[in-house]
This record gives structure tokens, sequence and C-alpha cells, in this order.
């Protein structure tokens, strides 16, 4: 119930104590918990990377939000992919490989460097933190494919 009056607020979240705690400056302490407020979102994949030392292995995707002029590009999502949650995906985006990437923006390098292009099809539903000034999805994590909706739903 708090954490949602804070989520009706905008607040980022919430953090609670034990009562009889005290505050140490540049500490860490079980005694202090931080609940942050995480929305989700329902981003298409435009690309994929192996993780680092594989071939096989799904390492992060590449998600886009669609727009009137095109697939923009919203950043590189890793976590929450991995056993068999990876591999699923890994089998839905394989088949759908192209020689081009579907954003509309320039990635930068880092992002562009060892990414596999795929047709925008497959809709992921994301966990994030915030969205940078520049768009991007801030602590971005996978949470599942989205069979319920189509590409024209977004």
């Amino acid at each position: 119930m708090l954490l949602g009056a804070a989520e009706a607020q905008g607040l980022e979240g919430i953090v609670s104590k034990k009562l009889a705690s005290r505050y140490y400056p540049d500490r860490r302490s079980k005694d202090w918990l931080k609940f942050p407020i995480r929305p989700t979102g329902s981003y298409l994949v435009g690309g994929y990377r192996h993780e680092t030392g594989s071939d096989q292995r799904l390492g992060a995707v590449l998600v886009g939000q669609p727009t009137e002029t095109g697939l923009v590009f919203r950043g590189r999502v890793g976590s929450g992919i991995a056993g068999k949650a990876g591999q699923k995906l890994g089998d839905l985006l394989r088949g759908l490989e192209t020689s081009t990437s579907p954003f509309t923006d320039e990635l930068p390098k880092v992002d562009r460097e060892g990414t596999v292009w795929v047709e925008p099809s497959i809709i992921v539903d994301v966990q994030y933190l915030t969205l940078t000034p520049d768009g991007r999805l801030r602590q971005p994590a996978y949470r599942g494919v989205r069979t319920d909706l189509t590409p024209e739903d977004l």
C-alpha cells in the first residue's frame, strides 16, 4: 500500500529502517532497506548479442520503441536473460536474422559491435528504474516475451 502511494506520487521508491538503527555515512546496513519503484514496458527486439565467450548463449537483446518515424533505440537488456529464459528467447530470434539494423537512429559503436540484427516482431516485457536523459532504459531487466501483443499494439 505504501509503495503504491509512493508510485502514485511519482517517487523513486521508499526507504525503511529498523526503529533503533542509526545512520552511518558511507556504510551499508541491513537495517536500512530500499524499495525502488520499477515501471515495466513492452519493447520490440531489434537485435541480440551473444554472451561473452559464447557463440550460442544469448547475452543481451537490443530493444526499441516504435514511433511514427520508426523504431527508436531504448537500450540493451541483459539482466534476466539466463538459463532457459534466454535459450527460449534466443530460439525465437534466430529465425528472424537480417543484415541491417531496424533502428532509425545511429547506435553507438559499443551497442552495434557484435550485434545480430533481427526483424522487429518479438515483443519483450522489460522492468527498469527510469529513462536516462537520452531516452535509454536505466537498469533494465528482461521479464519475458509478450505473446498477447503485436507490434501494431505498441
